[in-house]
């Protein structure tokens, strides 16, 4: 990964929400990907208002819960909080899937009281949620959600149906069983399952267990059958980047984004690794992400590439940068 990528990267994972708690979200979570966002504040605030307020049906709130897990911040985190504490099924699972952009330690002092307290199902959630960052666990923690785990994947053996089938290759590919994931996503792909969101997670297990070249190649024969679904190509860029490939990871970054048109994300990383080939290509990609997303972190990402180009228009872009970030930001793109 070159350094404009890293130094870029870095920046924007501590940009990317309110700065009191920037460190607590897990920058760009998969059920970003491919999403269009509206991060206006307004919209914002009305999903957590909406999500709050006990007049409405609920259906209605839980919807705005699981739409929380799009725009991580106070309000959201507020919702979010105390939905968990209700005694509401339904609304306790939406507010555990809203959850998902938070940090493995934020979410577990979110999802710590209900342990011991909770119905099966709300546990069956829970350490599903939790195992999705299991590497990143402590000791102590992994200890702790032992008993959990073996409570859930004893309950997914012994389903029969492909949701829960796939959940629990999920399970062992997070828990680190990468031959018994590997085993069901095989068997789900002989029985006609074939859908593009497999093919990722069949990837994934790949990747986590050290196999960049097997990754590389599922999600060759994913694109094969599926050349139409972005989150595909981003996946395969990202392998591309790990196996130091940058060349052809900037071309599938920009299928990626050229794919799925208003994703900011998809453009504004498309910037980052085409810079090295060609400075107007990626100059214009950043653009394209700040035009759609109007986020302070993107348009810092393109006021970077102005100053180090010494763009015509990079004074007027630090003006406007001024008004959305705190004055050490605009000390750090001015150095």
């Amino acid at each position: 990964m070159n350094a404009v990528f890293r130094i870029l990267f870095s920046f924007c994972s501590t940009l990317m929400v309110s700065y009191s708690f920037a460190g607590e979200i897990e920058l760009m979570p998969d059920h970003f990907i491919g999403a269009e966002v509206d991060f206006s504040q307004e919209h914002i605030s009305s999903l957590a208002y909406r999500a709050q307020n006990q007049q409405l049906s609920t259906n209605e709130r839980a919807e705005s819960l699981n739409q929380l897990s799009l725009y991580p911040n106070q309000n959201s985190l507020v919702a979010i909080a105390r939905a968990l504490k209700e005694d509401n099924e339904d609304i306790q699972l939406a507010a555990i899937n809203g959850a998902k952009p938070y940090s493995l330690d934020y979410r577990w002092r979110l999802f710590e009281p209900l342990f011991d307290h909770a119905s099966i199902e709300i546990r069956r959630a829970i350490t599903y949620d939790l195992l999705r960052g299991y590497t990143k666990m402590t000791q102590k923690k992994k200890i702790e959600l032992e008993p959990m785990i073996d409570e859930l994947a004893f309950y997914l053996s012994t389903q029969s149906s492909i949701e829960l089938k796939r959940k629990l290759a999920n399970l062992y590919r997070w828990y680190g069983q990468w031959e018994s994931a590997e085993n069901i996503f095989i068997s789900l792909f002989a029985i006609g399952q074939n859908d593009p969101q497999l093919w990722l997670d069949y990837a994934d297990n790949f990747r986590v267990s050290g196999h960049d070249q097997r990754t590389n190649a599922a999600l060759i024969e994913a694109i094969r059958l599926h050349p139409n679904y972005a989150p595909l190509y981003y996946s395969k860029a990202l392998t591309q980047v790990r196996m130091k490939k940058m060349k052809q990871a900037a071309e599938d970054m920009e299928k990626a984004a050229k794919l799925a048109d208003t994703n900011s994300y998809y453009w504004y990383l498309t910037g980052v690794l085409q810079e090295e080939f060609s400075v107007e290509k990626a100059t214009q990609s950043l653009e394209r992400s700040y035009y759609i997303s109007g986020s302070p972190e993107q348009l810092y990402a393109v006021c970077d590439i102005y100053k180090r180009h010494n763009h015509s228009r990079t004074e007027s872009c630090i003006t406007e940068l001024e008004s959305k970030v705190p004055e050490s930001v605009i000390k750090k793109v001015r150095d």
